[in-house]
């Protein structure tokens, strides 16, 4: 198949999918990356209906309510580690990543407790973890200001009863907003007033969004609704060859399986390559799903190299045949042991004793 890339200098070339060392005619640039950019963008077309995995959208109230109070309370312990490490840790900055750390962990174990609970509607489980946040950043600012007395103007407050009092905590709140908690750089003023109070708004950004990302990362994985079990990750060993790229989503989508026996491995040394991702279903065995990405590894030094992921594919969903193939891919042809039949010919008789011999 011929296509028409366009070099960085302007120039229009034409060259075939699998000419990935063609060179440009008139500045002798390699135009391995337009082609591959060009044939990833093939990948575009809308998605055929019914052929790719989407989770059904059911929940149990039940599921989700456990989902929320067990999240809630087995975060308790990141958010007061939380609340005492930001208060003693040197780096101020490095705190961001302490915050996002803070809520993506929230999030993990209130998600991985709903799907516990079969749980398999995006938005209740984004809600579910928002309200296990919610708690856990409470908590953590309970802990936060058992800390900080000497900006509150009072004695140490006892940590049950300023947890167990909202209006007790945000009276506290705004006097450390007045009275500021730390000073920022080289600068001996304390950060009060509006600066602070945008810090805070930053600092619950950020917990929110790694909760966020956490379960939109984690349901991900397909359930198989007739055995009602999720999905799991099979191993898979296999980098395919890049020269599949033009054609791969339509006949993936048409349900080819002599196409996917025909799929050839990358060479070793190949800079792109083609990484599948199978998940099968544990128990029946009849929701299996593909996504395939195009890694490229650019070098940007002697020794250093950036590594890029596009997605080509996301959760196509397989048969059997389908997934045994994708197995089969780069593996050696087993031998023939088929045993070649015997000679029928009738062998020559043995002569008698006492015939001459």
């Amino acid at each position: 198949m011929i296509h028409t890339v366009q070099c960085a200098c302007g120039t229009r070339v034409e060259v075939s999918a699998d000419s990935l060392k063609a060179t440009c005619p008139v500045c002798g640039r390699m135009l391995r990356d337009a082609l591959l950019q060009m044939l990833a963008a093939s990948r575009a077309a809308p998605p055929a209906a019914g052929r790719y995995y989407r989770h059904s959208g059911r929940f149990s109230f039940s599921g989700l309510a456990v989902g929320v109070l067990a999240g809630g309370a087995i975060g308790l312990a990141p958010a007061a580690v939380y609340a005492y490490a930001a208060y003693h840790s040197p780096w101020r900055y490095g705190n961001m990543l302490l915050t996002f750390l803070f809520g993506f962990s929230v999030g993990a174990v209130c998600c991985w407790i709903a799907k516990s609970g079969r749980v398999r509607n995006l938005a209740a489980a984004l809600v579910a973890t928002g309200l296990a946040t919610a708690a856990a950043l409470y908590v953590s600012w309970a802990v936060w200001v058992c800390i900080v007395p000497e900006a509150t103007g009072r004695p140490r407050p006892d940590l049950p009863a300023l947890a167990l009092s909202p209006g007790l905590l945000w009276d506290c709140i705004l006097r450390v907003n007045d009275a500021g908690a730390w000073t920022l750089g080289s600068f001996d003023d304390r950060v009060t007033g509006l600066s602070l109070w945008l810090v805070w708004m930053g600092e619950a950004a950020i917990v929110f969004t790694g909760s966020v990302l956490a379960v939109l990362w984690m349901m991900r994985q397909p359930f198989c609704e007739d055995c009602r079990s999720w999905c799991r990750k099979v191993k898979l060993r296999v980098r395919l060859s890049v020269h599949h790229l033009p054609d791969i989503q339509a006949r993936l989508e048409a349900g080819d399986t002599d196409y996917l026996r025909s799929l050839q491995s990358a060479d070793a040394q190949d800079a792109d390559w083609l990484e599948p991702t199978v998940r099968c279903c544990p128990g029946c065995g009849h929701t299996n799903t593909l996504s395939i990405k195009l890694v490229r590894l650019d070098l940007v030094g002697p020794q250093r190299s950036t590594r890029r992921v596009l997605k080509v594919l996301d959760r196509l969903l397989l048969s059997k045949e389908q997934v045994q193939a994708i197995r089969d891919v780069g593996r050696p042809a087993a031998p023939d042991r088929t045993v070649a039949p015997a000679d029928e010919s009738p062998s020559p008789a043995r002569p008698a004793p006492g015939d001459g011999y």
